[in-house]
């Protein structure tokens, strides 16, 4: 199994600075995002400490043989401590917090998806799009018991709050779920900036199909900030390919797969 990955972040048409972070890692099978929140920049500092704990659980499990949902869970689990270490260290940064979505891809075709808060995994699978990951936010708590319809609970008081974030306390419920990887999926991680103009499947798959990743990226971005682009807005989209597609890759695309990233750097 192969992958080949294209990774996009913009500010928005709002926001003066980026709080979103992304990280490409494959030669970990390692892909994530984190949307940070929190005054003083904090937000952008939280989104870029879990994603360093991610990185750095992974560096350290390597070779040990652990299922791809053990090292998602690993990986989720430093970086709440790592936030929460940090904001407990330093009185500005006691309010800070982020969202995490981390997708482990193992050359087998395992996989597995750690996540908290409201970003976001999708499949693309044979022209159908899945949404992978639940939001811990009140409006999906709510919806889910039969309160009232998502599009009127995010209209109301409870719009962008969520129940669950890295660094905001230890006691954190993350979710994992176990993948297995096709030749020819698709995923996209996605923060809110872009999920919350989306208001049915169709809205993603129009520029999700895109065969060609850099328009796909290019195009989800376009959407967000065509639709007001109110947040920051961060995607990666990373394809499974049969082994034989190894040869497509351009120098350009070599590099690109090497490239592990956080927003700042």
């Amino acid at each position: 199994m192969q992958v080949l990955v294209r990774a996009r972040s913009d500010a928005g048409m709002v926001r003066d600075h980026n709080e979103d972070s992304f990280l490409v890692e494959p030669a970990l099978g390692l892909y994530a995002i984190a949307d940070g929140m929190g005054g003083h920049a904090a937000g952008e500092v939280a989104s870029r400490l879990a994603l360093d704990a991610v990185s750095h659980a992974l560096e350290e499990r390597v070779g040990q043989g652990l299922a791809p949902d053990a090292l998602a869970l690993a990986a989720a689990t430093a970086a709440v401590h790592a936030v929460h270490d940090a904001a407990q260290a330093d009185r500005k940064l006691d309010q800070m917090g982020t969202t995490l979505t981390v997708l482990i891809a193992h050359p087998d075709g395992r996989g597995a998806v750690a996540h908290v808060g409201d970003s976001r995994l999708y499949r693309l699978r044979d022209q159908r799009l899945a949404q992978i990951t639940s939001d811990h936010t009140y409006v999906e708590a709510f919806a889910q018991a039969g309160i009232a319809d998502r599009e009127t609970l995010k209209a109301g008081a409870w719009g962008h709050s969520l129940t669950q974030a890295v660094g905001h306390g230890l006691d954190i419920d993350v979710q994992v779920v176990p993948l297995d990887l096709l030749a020819g999926d698709r995923y996209l991680l996605c923060t809110d900036g872009l999920t919350d103009h989306v208001h049915s499947d169709r809205d993603l798959l129009i520029d999700l199909e895109e065969q060609d990743l850099d328009a796909a990226s290019e195009s989800l971005v376009e959407f967000a900030n065509a639709s007001g682009g109110h947040d920051n807005i961060t995607v990666v989209i990373v394809d499974i390919l049969p082994e034989q597609d190894e040869t497509l890759r351009s120098s350009s695309e070599r590099l690109l797969l090497s490239l592990r990233r956080t927003i700042g750097d």
